[in-house]
C-alpha cells in the first residue's frame, strides 16, 4: 500500500497524459465507412469478445456470477489495440477513414465500461430473464472452484440470523451472535470466508447482488437479515429485494451519514446504524468525561484490543491463493 501511494502521482500523470493524447487524435469523420464494417466491430467489443470472455471464465470453474463481471469488465478495445491501429496506420495498411473510426470505437468503449461494471449484476440478472437461460448455472463443473465455498448447511438454515458483509462490523457482530444463535456471513473475500469457518461459524462467498446465493440462504426461514456492507447501492438492492420477497423479515442495516439513514427508512429498513455517527458520540463522551474529571472514563483493556488485532489480521492475511 505504501508503495501504492508513493507512484500514485506518477501514475495519475502518465494516465492523463494517455487520454489527452488519445483525445487528440479523435477524428468524428468517419468518411465512408462501411455500415456492415462498423456493425461488426461493435459485435465483435460488445458481444463477441465478452462472450468468449464468459465461456472460457466458465469453463475455468469460477462461476455464472464471477464469469459475467469478467466479461463486462472486458468490454473494451485495450491499449494494445491503439499500438496495433498506430503501426497498421505508419505502414500504410490501415487508411485514414478506418483509422479514425477505430480510434473512435476504442475511446468509446473504454467510456462505456466503467458503467457497465457498475451495473453488471443487474445486466447478469436481466440477461437471465430476457433470454430466459440459467447461464450455465445450473452445471456443478462451471462453478467447482467457488462451489466449496458457497456451500449452505440446509439443516441451520432456519431460525438463523444472515449477516451480509463481513467487515469490520459484519465480523463483530458475527463473532458475538454466534454464540447465541445461528449465524451465516455473506462476503466476498475468501480469506474472510475461510476466517469465519476457522471459528466455526458458517459462511458463504458471494456477492450480495447476486439473488442466487440469497435465495440459498432460505431467507424466508430467517430470524433477522443484517446488512453490514459498505456500498450503498448494494444495500439499497438487497433491501429492495428482501423487503418486496420477504416484507415480513426484519432488516436491520447500517449507514454512514443521515441522508443515507432516511433512504434507507424509506426503503423499508426495520433499523438504521449510524456507525461513523455513534462512534463520534462515544468519542465526544470520553473527551469530555476526561476533560471535566482528569481520568479516562474507562481503562482501556489491552488484552482484549490484541486479540481484536490478532483476529484482523487474520482474517485479513491469514489465507492465500484460496482459489
Amino acid at each position: 500500500m505504501e508503495a501504492v501511494s508513493l507512484i500514485r502521482g506518477l501514475r495519475d500523470f502518465f494516465v492523463t497524459i494517455f487520454f489527452v493524447s488519445l483525445g487528440t487524435q479523435l477524428n468524428f469523420s468517419i468518411g465512408d465507412v462501411s455500415p456492415l464494417f462498423i456493425a461488426s466491430v461493435i459485435i465483435m467489443v460488445l458481444v463477441f469478445k465478452p462472450l468468449v470472455t464468459y465461456i472460457i471464465t466458465q469453463m475455468a470453474g469460477y462461476g455464472s456470477p464471477t464469469a459475467s463481471k469478467v466479461a463486462f469488465g472486458l468490454t473494451q478495445m485495450s491499449e494494445f489495440s491503439l499500438i496495433l491501429l498506430l503501426q497498421g496506420k505508419t505502414a500504410g495498411v490501415i487508411p485514414q477513414d478506418i483509422y479514425s473510426f477505430l480510434l473512435l470505437a476504442a475511446a468509446g468503449s473504454m467510456v462505456i465500461t466503467p458503467y457497465i461494471m457498475e451495473y453488471a449484476p443487474k445486466l447478469h440478472e436481466e440477461i437471465k430473464r430476457i433470454f430466459r437461460i440459467g447461464l450455465f448455472s445450473h452445471f456443478t463443473i462451471f462453478s467447482r472452484k467457488i462451489s466449496e465455498m458457497q456451500r449452505v448447511p440446509e439443516k441451520k438454515m432456519h431460525d438463523h440470523v444472515i449477516i451480509l458483509g463481513g467487515g469490520r462490523s459484519g465480523k463483530y457482530l458475527a463473532s458475538e451472535l454466534a454464540r447465541k444463535y445461528t449465524v451465516v456471513v455473506v462476503d466476498y473475500d475468501p480469506n474472510m470466508i475461510a476466517f469465519f469457518k476457522t471459528k466455526g461459524i458458517t459462511a458463504v462467498f458471494g456477492n450480495a447482488r447476486n439473488v442466487e446465493i440469497l435465495e440459498k440462504l432460505h431467507v424466508e426461514k430467517a430470524r433477522l437479515l443484517v446488512c453490514a456492507l459498505p456500498d450503498m447501492d448494494e444495500t439499497m438492492f438487497v433491501l429492495d429485494f428482501v423487503k418486496h420477497q420477504f416484507p415480513k423479515l426484519k432488516v436491520f442495516v447500517k449507514a454512514n451519514y443521515w441522508e443515507e439513514a432516511f433512504r434507507l427508512y424509506k426503503r423499508g429498513a426495520d433499523y438504521v446504524v449510524l456507525t461513523e455517527i455513534i462512534g463520534g458520540f462515544v468519542f465526544l463522551e470520553h473527551v469530555e468525561h476526561f476533560l471535566k474529571k482528569g481520568r479516562l472514563l474507562e481503562g482501556v483493556n489491552m488484552v482484549k484490543l490484541k486479540e481484536r488485532a490478532l483476529e484482523e489480521r487474520e482474517a485479513t492475511h491469514g489465507v492465500k491463493n484460496l482459489l
